[in-house]
């Protein structure tokens, strides 16, 4: 503790003395606008810059060996020729299974993340160099400037004009990997939100069909589709195989899982169907959208206010969300790629309800409704109902539960997820055959 104390005093003093001398004193001269911005801009920079570098000596100074390795025997050239980054925790299902083959085939690799609290810090490994780059403005000019002969990752929009992240001229090959899956997942990307990208590892043959069609109306470059699965459904299965008794379905518990913002069905049709369910004798599991529970809290403590009256309803704010998945009879979602978890894992049905699709022309739904109008995946995992079918939901769900037949999903995991329980193989091995090349 004495040691952190001592460097945070010499980090406090060097900020102190920098701010010193920025400090604007009065000066009798004359700059012209044009001179005078691009001044301020490259002190601005060098500033940043600067912090940037205390920041990070900081960090490998106050954190333990794991938090910020180098380990000598992983060399500055085998360490860029991949590299993933993460925005967070909340991504390590997906990375974890393709961590754990590459370490396994005893590939060197650098792993970037913007959370201190990423379970991947924790792993010390003489392939694995593992960072903590900052997260806001920090980790964006980390990731601006990375050298990488591959970089994987499940984050969309970088390259977008405006969005933090850029493409770093150092990077010879950006691969997206998805963190969600069906034929809704790409929808509700951002519209342009894999444009820079030049491979995507996708989840199944029917997501290339959504790929070809964006890059034919906006006349992209065709990008290099590789089907390898959906990685996080590995550690999921895992887990469904040896769950504890306590969580297996009891076939009266329903859970209800909204998308965040204006496409989730809560923020749609409000709770009062929850409150119905709840009195016909069924247990609600409600799971919101993690995003929502930093964006939309208010809205929440609401719905948890009204719905307090019914003992029935239970919150889950779990990051992992497994046992609500386990214990789950059915699920009542919107476009939500969590209904395709639920039913490729569980092999359980999902109601689907109807959603408003007006004004999404942000998103790369506008120009793939066509598309996906013709997509049957809801009627496959169970049943789509209207708004105007609401007023007997209770009656619909009995009727599901009552006609459902697990053998009618087995035909599912083939089609829409490939590789199931071992695609985080399939990915570190495309991976590797692409560092061989």
């Amino acid at each position: 503790m004495k040691k952190f104390y001592k460097i945070s005093f010499f980090f406090n003093i060097i900020c102190i003395a920098l701010g010193i001398l920025l400090y604007p004193l009065e000066a009798h001269a004359y700059m012209d606008p044009g001179t005078g911005n691009a001044l301020v801009y490259g002190i601005i920079s060098l500033a940043g810059a600067g912090i940037y570098a205390l920041k990070n000596i900081f960090y490998r100074m106050i954190a333990p060996k794991s938090m910020s390795q180098t380990t000598n025997a992983i060399s500055k050239e085998q360490t860029r020729q991949l590299v993933i980054f993460s925005e967070g925790k909340n991504y390590w299902g997906t990375f974890k299974p393709i961590i754990e083959a590459l370490l396994h085939k005893k590939i060197y690799f650098r792993y970037l993340t913007q959370d201190i609290h990423d379970p991947a810090l924790l792993i010390d490994s003489n392939y694995m160099d593992s960072r903590y780059i900052g997260n806001g403005s920090m980790g964006a000019f980390h990731m601006n400037h990375v050298n990488a002969d591959i970089l994987l990752s499940t984050t969309p929009n970088i390259g977008m004009p405006g969005y933090p992240i850029t493409r770093s001229a150092k990077v010879r090959c950006m691969i997206h990997v998805w963190h969600s899956f069906g034929d809704f997942a790409y929808a509700w990307y951002h519209r342009g939100g894999l444009d820079w990208y030049d491979t995507i590892l996708t989840t199944s043959s029917s997501m290339e069909k959504q790929i070809r069609l964006i890059e034919h109306k906006r006349n992209l470059p065709a990008k290099n589709c590789v089907i390898c699965g959906v990685p996080y459904l590995d550690g999921m299965h895992q887990k469904a195989i040896t769950a504890d008794a306590a969580l297996k379905n009891d076939g009266k518990t329903i859970l209800i899982a909204p998308s965040w913002g204006e496409k989730g069905c809560l923020s749609v049709y409000g709770t009062d169907f929850v409150a119905e369910l709840a009195q016909a004798g069924f247990t609600v599991l409600i799971r919101p959208h993690p995003q929502s529970l930093k964006t939309e809290k208010a809205l929440f403590d609401s719905f948890k206010r009204k719905l307090a009256e019914y003992p029935q309803v239970e919150w889950d704010e779990d990051v992992d969300g497994f046992a609500s998945l386990q214990r789950a009879a059915l699920m009542i979602s919107d476009t939500s790629s969590v209904r395709l978890d639920f039913a490729v894992l569980y092999q359980r049905p999902v109601l689907s309800l109807e959603m408003p699709l007006a004004g999404l022309g942000g998103y790369e739904y506008a120009d793939l409704k066509e598309l996906l109008a013709e997509s049957a995946m809801e009627q496959e995992i169970g049943r789509k109902v209207s708004r105007a079918q609401m007023s007997d939901i209770v009656t619909i769900v009995r009727e599901v539960l009552d006609s459902f037949r697990p053998e009618t999903f087995a035909a599912l995991r083939d089609k829409y997820a490939a590789n199931f329980g071992h695609a985080g193989e399939a990915v570190a091995d495309y991976l590797i055959a692409e560092l061989q090349k």
